[in-house]
């Protein structure tokens, strides 16, 4: 559970902190269904990176857009405009990563999966684990500028 709420922090944390551009191509590819192919924002940190398609749009009542830092709706009071892709991979010293993700449309990265590895500019897994679901589940998410 603590994996969840370290991934919404991130994501959420990391929307709010300024302006994002597209800087990167990403794919992301869950159980052969490819969710990202193209343009995205992608910033790496000491122990995770997030990515964003940035479609994601959504405004407070007063009209301010969620990313702006003068907001002052809770999620709740959101108008969601459009759903896109986000989500984090938080790496271990072991080099085994977590990935969560917005399940292809969420307002939150809450869906998180264990086990991926890195491999050159893609961070996999065959059978990626996750508390909430059965069995295993494929993933990859590449990145390169």
């Amino acid at each position: 559970m603590p994996l969840v709420f370290i991934c919404l922090a991130l994501v959420i944390s990391n929307t709010f902190a300024g302006s994002r551009t597209y800087n990167a191509n990403c794919t992301l590819v869950v159980d052969g269904k490819t969710y990202m192919n193209g343009k995205c924002f992608f910033r790496s940190y000491k122990d995770s990176d997030e990515f964003d398609d940035l479609r994601t749009k959504a405004v407070c009542p007063n009209g301010l857009d969620y990313e702006d830092p003068r907001m002052n709706c809770s999620m709740a009071e959101l108008t969601i405009l459009s759903r896109g892709i986000f989500g984090s991979i938080n790496r271990t010293p072991n080099g085994i990563a977590s990935f969560c993700w917005n399940s292809g449309g969420g307002m939150h990265a809450q869906d998180c999966y264990e086990g991926l590895t890195r491999n050159g500019a893609c961070w996999s897994s065959n059978s990626a684990k996750s508390p909430y679901r059965k069995g295993g589940t494929r993933i990859e998410l590449c990145a390169w500028k």
